[in-house]
């Protein structure tokens, strides 16, 4: 039997018994479904993104799946409203947190303006690592900033001095330090903190530092002020600043690599060299780092 069902305020026409979803579609509705095929004798709802409000008479509407739903008389449907768009959302964060590398959820979610959670990327967003930036080291070379709705850690551009507290105190390994061809790279995801060139310890050789690092030591020891480039209502750098290294390079919630703690211990002794030996005011050399 055809009966007569009205769809977003027009008049439609539909057999009784049909599935909603695919009388939708036969419209040119559009409505979004994962899990739904017409070959299939009987929908089950799974990915739950088809929701449209149903109703009957001048009874509410409820929020329904299509694939779900039979026509029938008087049927009344709305395909698109606030709470649809809410429901939907949920739905499709369910699917993304399963598959979040599906491009084809990423472009249903868009077609449909569904408002999606950030993806996962390693950062719990503790503030741990700007913080420690920004409140010890001087440099704010990491910000909390928003970008499509969401909080991120972002780098602030210039900033970095390549010290690499952030990764040592990040507790899930989002940001990383990496040497390679005497050159240290922080990062976070994908995005660059800092790159730097590394110096060598006079003494074994290796390679421990940045210049900016150096010069920010240089900095501590010579006029007890703030890190180079720092902001003026930044904290002034503690004219004994040991205590306060020893504690931000040992603060390593959940651990990393014996190689990086042998890095960082290698970097603390040699500043502190550097704290006890004075500066060459002479042509030659000094015993410390040379300038």
């Amino acid at each position: 039997m055809i009966n007569e069902i009205v769809i977003d305020g027009v008049t439609q026409t539909a057999e009784e018994g049909q599935n909603l979803l695919r009388v939708l579609r036969h419209l040119g509705i559009r409505v979004p479904s994962l899990c739904y095929h017409p070959a299939l004798k009987k929908p089950i709802g799974t990915c739950r993104l088809c929701f449209v409000e149903v109703g009957t008479g001048e009874g509410p509407r409820r929020l329904q799946r299509s694939c779900t739903t039979r026509v029938k008389p008087g049927l009344s449907v709305v395909t698109w409203s606030e709470e649809i768009v809410a429901v939907r959302s949920q739905a499709m964060n369910t699917l993304m947190a399963y598959a979040p590398q599906s491009e084809r959820l990423f472009r249903i979610a868009g077609d449909f303006g569904l408002h999606t959670n950030p993806l996962p990327d390693g950062c719990i967003r503790c503030g741990l690592c700007y913080r420690i930036c920004e409140e010890i080291i001087g440099a704010g070379a990491l910000k909390l900033a928003h970008r499509e709705g969401h909080a991120h850690i972002v780098p602030a551009p210039g900033r970095c001095i390549g010290y690499g507290t952030c990764a040592n105190i990040c507790p899930t390994g989002a940001i990383t330090v990496v040497d390679h061809d005497q050159v240290r790279t922080v990062s976070i995801r994908d995005e660059i903190i800092g790159q730097h060139p590394l110096e060598r310890c006079e003494g074994c050789g290796d390679l421990v530092a940045t210049p900016k690092f150096l010069e920010s030591a240089l900095t501590y020891r010579e006029k007890g002020s703030k890190i180079p480039g720092s902001r003026g209502s930044r904290r002034s750098v503690p004219q004994s600043p040991r205590s306060s290294l020893i504690r931000t390079i040992l603060i390593r919630p959940g651990g990393k690599d014996f190689s990086v703690m042998v890095q960082v211990l290698q970097i603390l002794m040699g500043f502190l060299q550097l704290l006890q030996t004075p500066v060459s005011t002479q042509g030659g050399s000094s015993s410390g780092w040379s300038t």
